[in-house]
This record gives structure tokens, C-alpha cells and sequence, in this order.
């Protein structure tokens, strides 16, 4: 709940509000949607070259094996337990 009230404190005294994901913006103040802007930071993975995808499938996972990646942020906030999670599933099936 701290964070929740610091965010939204932030949020109020911000010029300027950078999102990632116009999906962020319902969690927004409506007030705020006029200082918010959006910028994409990630890159679609089709859009790669196929030569640069390749060589880091076989740097990072040379036997080819299932491998899941996370790439964001993990805060205080953010439930970091799911990720554990995955991993004890995961283990069940022959290879991981």
C-alpha cells in the first residue's frame, strides 16, 4: 500500500509521465493522461535479423533447449514469487 500512495504522489507532482505500454495509462489519473507519453522500448522479435537471432540461440542455448527468458523489471512491488513458480512447474517435464 506505501508504494501504491508513493507512485501516486509521483504521479501528481510529475512534469512529465513516460510509459511503456499504453495499456499503463488505466492506471492513471485522468488528470494525468495529458502530461503521459508513450515510447515503445522493446523491439518485435520478427523484425530481427534471422543471422542475429540465430547467433544468440546458439551463444546463450547451445543444446537447444526450452529456455525462458524475462526481460522487464522486477521491483519491490512486483510479485517476484510467480517466477519461482514457473521454474517448480517447469521442472515436472523431461529436459528443462
Amino acid at each position: 500500500f506505501y508504494f501504491y500512495l508513493l507512485e501516486k504522489k509521483c504521479e501528481k507532482i510529475a512534469d512529465r509521465i513516460i510509459i511503456i505500454s499504453n495499456d499503463f495509462k488505466k492506471f492513471l489519473n485522468k488528470h494525468s493522461l495529458k502530461k503521459t507519453h508513450y515510447i515503445e522500448n522493446w523491439s518485435a522479435y520478427d523484425k530481427l535479423n534471422k543471422n542475429y537471432k540465430n547467433y544468440f540461440k546458439k551463444k546463450l542455448n547451445p543444446q537447444n533447449k526450452f529456455c525462458l527468458i524475462y526481460s522487464g523489471t522486477i521491483g519491490m512491488k512486483h510479485d517476484s514469487q510467480i517466477f519461482f513458480n514457473i521454474l517448480e512447474k517447469s521442472s515436472e517435464y523431461s529436459g528443462l
